[in-house]
């Protein structure tokens, strides 16, 4: 009885833990600008805004998805132009896995997209998806 039940416990705690990490798991959205923000900035910001709040509004509320627009420049507490390899404006998403990134990539296709909203978000969402799986 008292083999069974350690085995029972056992198993219990292996996949308690197992849903617990997979809970640490999640994808950081950085919209990196300057200090001098146009037009044309502005623009892609508001829309990478209303493209999470579209499409990911669930992971946002738990979660799953952070996002943060940063003045790279002006933000000397952090490293982020050397992590990020940054030299203007940049979207980035960073997966983190237990409290450690774990991979990121460089959205540089929403220049491509500007003025163009539903291409932007479709690139955008797609990405983020392939991030949250």
């Amino acid at each position: 009885m008292k083999r069974k039940t350690v085995i029972l416990v056992s198993l219990m705690l292996i996949f308690s833990s197992n849903i617990f990490s997979s809970s640490k798991s999640f994808v950081k959205v950085y919209y990196f600008h300057g200090p001098i923000r146009c037009h044309t900035c502005l623009q892609i910001e508001n829309e990478i805004r209303m493209t999470l709040n579209q499409q990911f509004d669930k992971e946002l509320k738990n979660k799953k998805i952070e996002f943060d627009c940063i003045d790279y420049v002006s933000d000397t507490s952090n490293n982020y132009e050397k992590q990020y390899n940054l030299e203007n404006q940049a979207l980035i998403i960073a997966k983190f896995e237990n409290g450690k990134q774990v991979k990121w990539k460089n959205l540089d296709k929403i220049w491509k997209f500007t003025g163009n909203y539903d291409r932007m978000s479709r690139y955008i969402s797609s990405e983020i998806k392939d991030y949250l799986k």
